[in-house]
């Protein structure tokens, strides 16, 4: 339907934008949308369609940016990022004197903390003020008035530092930005879009209060019409239910329904579903829409992905479909981006993938806080391993594998110093030895002394973050240390994964230089910080920030969420994850909603089936709906919305069978040559190495056809070779004779007999098990130190020339302190002295 306040007959707002944009007048016309995809798509749409294919001056916007920019008229103010709005509620629970959470004595926990920030920040959106809650926390008991008390408390705080600091949320916005006088309002708003004289709102699904106060304000505009297309129908109230109040608000301010006309005017599809779908009363006949409406079924996850891109390629290569017409949404797009990155790429499908990632799941991010915290938790070799080894810096000449070896063999977890006395006591123990200039006691030493080195190489880069800091000069000593480790030049060697580590690296960059600079507008120039305070808020920060890659302009299968398709137009659309629990997913009541805050469950799912409807209305040749049977060996519920979308319509249907027979990839027909050999796969255009998969064809027969036959290719190392040539004259053959001579240890002979391709990998092969660092005593370790105590004791017992055996009391008693006193400065002073184990 079509809100306005002025009196008028039917309307065709797509003839209203086609006017404006067709005679070159885009400046007049003003368009608000929900999110900023549709933003950019209109913006194409618009220079697709102006003369000469190029305009200026289009006026579109969502509601966020649309409000930001009239409140900077306003006043000025910073727009507070989801990150910096965590660490000041972060900050804000520190400040006030807990209740129900004060069973948290080292803070509130992440996750916690995040669910008190979105229920703050949904507060703000929906204008419930402290003032309020305060009030209804009076009418309720025990622990939910504890709980509501907390989140009031924590809320006035927050408050005060955002307006303290003028740094603002979406919320905030509308409450200044509505306080206004009216004719303040309207005068920025023509300084801003001075020829605007049409004003259209579509796409959005609800409105909170302040937003439609926002838009009631929005009609004061003198000359300016106002339109607002409103996806609202009373007649179904299983889908529309949860408009009620939004509705009944816009009739109250004065808004009217009129007709729409033109493109307003809904197609077959659109007007059964909009009207019957999720209804008691099923049809006497299900309409038939067989020809465009599919369902696939899967066994599993990955194989519904993998149908999803079989289907998409049929449609690109048997009836031309361009890839960017072609959208596929899920509602947890997060649980799938994995699959569809692998499954799409095999299948040389270009995409569009549009999940957003968390910062701290970032290889580059989580490489420069590794290298903090090995200052803050004390050289811990893990911090150590992790930003050495993560590929993305360059800090020098260190042997990462030698001092993750060093480290499990002697022992050491943590401490700087801990690193340097247990290697210089390492060192010593080599030169006591009575083998000290064999090979393998040089190659420890170079080991040892290497390791050694790098430590105190680390010790000095890490250097200037070993003190307190203001908080610019932690800013510009953070990225002076970005540089000293060549980071920006390893992220553009980075491959495939380059837009990717690039753009959240900027992402990190711009995120702790926006918490840095609020932080110091609370603080101020002068006071000093601890590494830790500095750690605290990046790894709080990274937990909420996200980033995504660019989308490119008409490239690639749209790959998104239900919710950024909204208002958008697809020909052919996939609907994918339809099982219950995932679409629609499980009421799970927010427990830090107070009172008559909190959402009912009838509201939940009326709010699903919503989704589930506006997600139909967005396709016009093809619509796809896909599930899977099972998930990591449980077994799915088809989702209700699925079951009661069959209900009302005749659909076709397709499953892993109707795909058995055709190749999409490399990978399929690699796999259909090793069924079927070679023979029908034309020699042009396949890219195969005829000549080596008939080889591997016919290696794979004699391993098949004789397990336990005389070839190498079923272990026989010293039988024939694949052509029938002898091997035993080869240097394998010639290196093998030599064990006939060798001497074995009882160890190496036990070693073979429980498994021959041990004995073969660690002592042929030479390679080494390095164990992961651990502080606890095992056997071996505590033979090395019994063996080096005795050792020192006898050498100690010659020198002094003390006579054990037969030996009086004296004597003894001589020895057993000298042997007791070697022991205590073994083991106190050189083996088990980390002072700490860190915990991930």
């Amino acid at each position: 339907m079509i809100l306005t306040k002025e009196n008028a007959g039917p309307v065709d707002t797509s003839a209203l934008i086609e006017e404006k944009i067709g005679k070159g007048n885009a400046g007049e016309l003003l368009m608000v949308v929900p999110t900023h995809r549709r933003a950019r798509n209109l913006k194409k749409e618009f220079i697709s369609r102006s003369p000469h294919k190029a305009a200026s001056g289009l006026n579109i916007e969502t509601l966020g940016t649309l409000t930001s920019k009239l409140l900077r008229e306003i006043k000025p103010f910073r727009l507070l990022s989801e990150a910096s709005a965590t660490i000041f509620i972060k900050q804000s629970s520190a400040e006030v004197k807990l209740r129900y959470f004060s069973l948290y004595k080292e803070g509130i926990p992440f996750g916690t903390l995040d669910r008190v920030k979105n229920v703050i920040s949904e507060y703000k959106r929906q204008g419930i003020t402290p003032e309020v809650l305060r009030l209804q926390s009076g009418k309720l008991e025990f622990s939910e008035k504890k709980k509501a008390l907390d989140i009031v408390d924590i809320y006035e705080v927050y408050l005060k530092k955002c307006n303290a600091l003028n740094a603002f949320e979406t919320g905030d916005i509308y409450g200044h930005l509505n306080l206004a006088p009216l004719k303040e309002f309207v005068a920025f708003f023509r300084k801003i879009y001075p020829y605007v004289n049409l004003i259209l709102i579509d796409g959005f699904n609800e409105f909170s209060f302040p937003e439609i106060d926002v838009i009631d304000r929005l009609t004061g505009v003198p000359n300016a019409r106002l339109f607002l297309s409103f996806d609202y129908d009373s007649r179904n109230k299983m889908i529309f239910a949860h408009l009620d109040k939004c509705y009944s608000r816009l009739e109250e301010l004065g808004f009217i329904k009129i007709d729409g006309k033109g493109s307003e005017a809904e197609n077959d599809f659109r007007s059964i579903i909009r009207t019957k779908l999720f209804g008691s009363k099923q049809p006497a006949q299900k309409f038939d829409f067989r020809n465009k409406v599919v369902k696939i079924s899967a066994t599993d996850k990955e194989k519904e992905i993998g149908l999803i891109a079989r289907e998409i390629k049929e449609l690109i290569l048997n009836e031309g479909a361009a890839p960017h017409h072609i959208c596929v949404a899920f509602n947890m797009i997060h649980g799938y981006s994995s699959i569809i990155k692998d499954l799409f790429e095999k299948n040389g499908l270009p995409f569009n993938l549009t999940d957003r990632t968390p910062l701290d799941n970032s290889g580059p991010v989580t490489a420069v806080v590794n290298f903090l915290e090995i200052i803050e938790n004390n050289f811990y070799i893990r911090n150590i391993f992790r930003a050495l080894s993560s590929g993305f810096t360059d800090p020098g000449d260190f042997d990462i594998a030698n001092l993750y070896s060093v480290s499990a063999e002697l022992k050491i977890v943590a401490g700087r110093e801990n690193w340097n006395s247990v290697l210089y006591d390492a060192l010593a123990n080599l030169d006591f030895s009575g083998d000290s200039d064999s090979d393998e006691t040089n190659s420890r030493r170079a080991s040892y002394k290497k390791a050694m080195n790098d430590i105190k190489a680390l010790s000095n880069l890490l250097e200037p973050f070993n003190r307190k800091l203001t908080i610019d000069k932690f800013v510009k000593t953070l990225k002076d240390f970005i540089v000293a480790i060549k980071m920006p030049g390893k992220l553009l060697e980075a491959g495939d994964a380059r837009e990717s580590n690039i753009r959240a690296f900027t992402e990190f960059i711009e995120t702790i230089t926006e918490i840095f600079d609020l932080l110091q507008a609370e603080y101020g120039n002068e006071k000093e910080f601890p590494l830790a305070f500095y750690t605290g808020q990046i790894r709080t920060a990274c937990g909420w920030a996200r980033f995504n890659v660019k989308e490119r302009s008409d490239y690639g299968v749209q790959v998104t969420s239900l919710d950024e398709i909204r208002g958008l137009n697809f020909e052919y659309l996939f609907i994918g994850g339809l099982k219950d629990g995932e679409f629609p997913t499980r009421f799970s009541p927010e427990i830090f909603f107070s009172g008559s805050f909190k959402k009912k469950a009838s509201q939940h799912q009326t709010e699903e089936r919503y989704r589930f409807y506006q997600s139909l209305c967005t396709w016009s040749k093809k619509l796809y709906l896909s599930y899977s049977a099972a998930d990591r060996g449980q077994e799915n519920v088809v989702s209700t919305f699925l079951t009661d979308f069959e209900n009302l319509f005749e659909i076709s249907g397709k499953n892993e069978s109707n795909y058995e027979d055709t190749i999409y990839s490399d990978e399929d027909l690699q796999i259909y040559a090793g069924k079927n050999g070679l023979a029908g796969i034309p020699d042009p255009g396949t890219g195969l190495d005829r000549k080596a998969i008939s080889q591997s064809l016919a290696i794979e027969k004699i391993r098949t056809g004789n397990p336990f036959g005389d070839s190498p290719f079923t272990g026989h190392l010293l039988a024939g070779g694949f052509n029938g040539e002898s091997s035993d004259a080869s240097p394998l053959a010639e290196k093998l004779k030599l064990f006939s001579f060798k001497q074995y240890s009882i160890s190496q002979l036990e070693t073979y007999a429980k498994c021959p391709f041990k004995y073969f990998s660690e002592r042929l092969l030479g390679i080494e098990v390095i164990e992961d660092p651990t502080e606890e005593v095992d056997a071996v370790e505590l033979g090395r130190v019994l063996h080096a105590i005795l050792y020192e004791f006898y050498a100690s017992v010659r020198k002094e020339k003390i006579k054990i055996a037969g030996c009086g009391d004296s004597d003894f008693r001589e020895a057993e302190k000298l042997i007791f006193g070697i022991a205590e400065r073994r083991i106190e002073t050189a083996l088990f002295k980390s002072p700490l184990t860190f915990y991930e």
